[in-house]
């Protein structure tokens, strides 16, 4: 349209206001494209970093698993190890009273030879339930009062043979030395408890 300055004017004007909506029409989709790629890289950088958080909550589970084994593995060999000596006053007594069944008419030496094998049990059945209760799965963790003097010499005793018996037979010599004070007994795991004493003991 030509001749009318006004008309002409206000054309200018809407094809300027025209040119300025695509612009920004083309700087709010760049925008949006941006903020989608931006979306996009953020839902695959939270994928693998959940991957990478399960895999480094099962690697923490192994290990944990890994040490509670070794730890387990250690007393299994310690209560073995005095388990047998529980064993034998008991076999050796019964065998020495099988093979000379004359001695069973010795009233006194038989009463004695009885204690022995009496006390011999008893030690055997502690033993057991020691085991049991060490042995008893992480899942059913419960607390209960814990003597801890008590508890370290008992594991001390059970990982006997690792700190001590293995390395003798390898011509060092090993010594544990405890400095035990008067401590309240305390409300704990004692099962989560001994395994963190034989992992000191083994690891020491």
């Amino acid at each position: 349209i030509s001749g009318n300055d006004e008309l002409d004017d206000m054309l200018h004007l809407f094809n300027r206001m025209g040119r300025q909506l695509k612009e920004s029409q083309d700087v709010l989709k760049k925008e949006v494209s941006e903020h989608q790629t931006a979306a996009e890289s953020l839902r695959k950088a939270n994928i693998i970093l959940s991957d990478a958080l399960v895999k480094l909550k099962r690697a923490q589970t192994q290990v944990v698993d890994s040490a509670r084994l070794s730890a387990l593995s250690q007393a299994a060999h310690g209560i073995e190890h005095s388990f047998n000596n529980t064993l034998t006053p008991i076999l050796g007594l019964s065998d020495f009273l099988l093979a000379y069944p004359e001695n069973l008419k010795d009233h006194n030496a038989l009463t004695d030879h009885l204690r022995t094998i009496n006390s011999a049990v008893k030690k055997a059945r502690e033993q057991i339930d020691r085991m049991v209760e060490f042995f008893r799965p992480a899942k059913d963790l419960r607390s209960m009062p814990v003597n801890l003097n008590e508890l370290i010499e008992q594991t001390i005793r059970t990982t006997r043979r690792a700190w001590m018996d293995r390395p003798r037979e390898k011509g060092s010599s090993i010594n544990v030395e405890t400095r035990l004070e008067q401590i309240p007994v305390i409300e704990a795991d004692q099962t989560s408890l001994c395994e963190v004493i034989t992992s000191l003991l083994i690891n020491a």
